[in-house]
């Protein structure tokens, strides 16, 4: 973790640097001992462990004469070190400082770069090196040779895993996809041998495979569900599966999309949304279905020659179809004849996926894009004229399996064989790592106070597992 953290600050550091040296040099009169040494000053901090009742946020500012004492350590004989990094100001210049002794609840970091905007992260640790506790505070800013005003971080708690891990299948591994749909969970997967799953997760600490359906599943996978309906997209294919009888799904019909890799599902009323790459125009694409009957489904509008075409999600009226730097707003009103509204920017060099490695993720009045170096949050409350509203560096790097799942005010997501999480109500987000498993991942959904993780491609052996992780003890 501390690697990649690493790395991921690097990369933001060479994305801010331009405009920190434009902004925010400019808001103070710093000065150093020559141009190539940045002045420096100081941050108090206390550490608070949490109240016992989940609080809404994840760490206060105060004055340090306000901050009652508190029983840290007392309250945590298990904790060992602490690990402070610190963002300078507008985000950049990540600083990890020598870990420190958890008994030593205050300490002071000094040498962090002067300016308006820092952000100090905080990871405990216990002593077999898991991180137990983690906390942030952010928008300090800090006096050239001097200290800042004395910084709180309360801590949150990091949940536990439950004892409920699942082997789904033997196969060759690919793309998973997920889909959390009252007490089941529908995973599609490019496989040799399955391609649909359905897990009962009535007790999420045991849960229990009811049934599959078997096609010839390739590529990226896309899954929705609605009604007794399962829409799988993989190759060339839309997969339509009653799921009526957990316990016999059955595949009723297979369109096919001619010279296209579907990408993308989404099922919104009597219509499936499709997002695909034409191999023939090397274009991204949009199709409509009617599927009021889903053993027939007919052919609407057709939209070609957008920039990509990967993951799709629909609100209202419009359609929003991610591509590698940004998204295609599509007004889907008229199913026959949908319409392209505007392209929206939502990243660029780094931020950017490559391939049709993107995944979006719809909740409320957001939509969440996860893919390259790069996460963002977009805001469609104006769904013809959607925002950026924050974006974060996740990890180094990015496979087409990778995930993410929002809950309030937090992201989770996979990378490889691990779940991290985000608190991205923070000014500058920053991933904690959660659990480390033994199988590569392809899928997170998070429903109530827990995590489902299901296996994807890549596997160092030939089980795909299914993995329910108990976030009900923290985040």
């Amino acid at each position: 973790m501390r690697n990649k953290a690493t790395l991921s600050i690097s990369i933001l550091a060479g994305i801010m640097v331009l405009l920190t040296t434009c902004s925010k040099e400019s808001n103070r009169n710093l000065k150093s001992a020559n141009a190539d040494t940045p002045a420096v000053g100081s941050i108090p901090i206390r550490v608070i462990f949490p109240n016992k009742s989940k609080s809404g946020s994840s760490s206060i500012s105060a004055p340090e004469n306000s901050i009652s004492e508190a029983s840290c350590p007392a309250d945590c004989p298990t904790c060992v070190k602490m690990q402070f990094t610190v963002f300078g100001p507008g985000g950049i210049n990540g600083q990890q400082f020598p870990a420190v002794n958890y008994t030593d609840c205050s300490t002071v970091l000094t040498g962090v770069q002067a300016g308006d905007g820092t952000s100090v992260y905080l990871e405990v640790y216990d002593a077999l090196n898991n991180i137990i506790y983690a906390g942030a505070v952010g928008n300090i800013y800090v006096p050239p040779d001097a200290n800042a005003a004395a910084q709180t971080i309360i801590l949150n708690a990091l949940p536990t895993q439950k004892a409920a891990v699942l082997g789904l299948m033997s196969e060759c591994g690919g793309s998973v996809n997920m889909v959390i749909l009252s007490n089941r969970a529908y995973i599609a997967t490019a496989s040799c041998d399955t391609g649909l799953m359905v897990v009962n997760i009535t007790d999420p600490t045991a849960p229990v495979i009811e049934g599959s359906a078997s096609f010839g599943a390739s590529g990226k996978v896309s899954i929705s569900v609605s009604g007794n309906y399962a829409y799988v997209a993989t190759g060339t294919t839309l997969e339509i599966i009653d799921v009526s009888i957990p316990t016999s799904p059955t595949d009723v019909k297979s369109y096919t999309k001619l010279n296209a890799q579907i990408n993308g599902v989404s099922i919104s009323g009597n219509y499936a949304y499709l997002s695909y790459y034409d191999t023939s125009s090397q274009k991204g694409g949009f199709q409509i279905l009617d599927v009021t009957d889903p053993t027939n489904p007919v052919e609407k509008g057709n939209l070609g020659n957008l920039s990509s075409a990967d993951g799709v999600a629909v609100s209202g009226n419009y359609a929003f179809v991610i591509a590698p730097c940004g998204i295609s707003v599509i007004n889907v009103l008229n199913p026959l004849s949908p319409t392209f509204v505007k392209f929206v920017t939502t990243g660029s060099g780094n931020s950017c996926y490559s391939g049709s490695g993107g995944y979006i993720f719809l909740s409320g009045n957001y939509i969440y894009v996860r893919g390259g170096l790069g996460n963002q949050q977009v805001d469609i409350s104006n769904p013809a004229t959607p925002t950026l509203a924050k974006s974060w560096v996740w990890d180094a790097g990015m496979d087409i399996n990778a995930g993410i799942s929002i809950k309030e005010n937090y992201a989770y997501g996979i990378w490889n064989k691990e779940l991290e999480i985000t608190d991205f109500s923070s000014e500058f987000p920053y991933p904690i790592l959660l659990e480390s498993f033994p199988n590569y991942l392809g899928a997170v959904s998070v429903v109530g106070n827990y995590a489902y993780l299901a296996g994807g491609g890549g596997l160092s052996t030939n089980d795909s597992l299914f993995y329910v992780y108990d976030l009900s003890g923290g985040w």
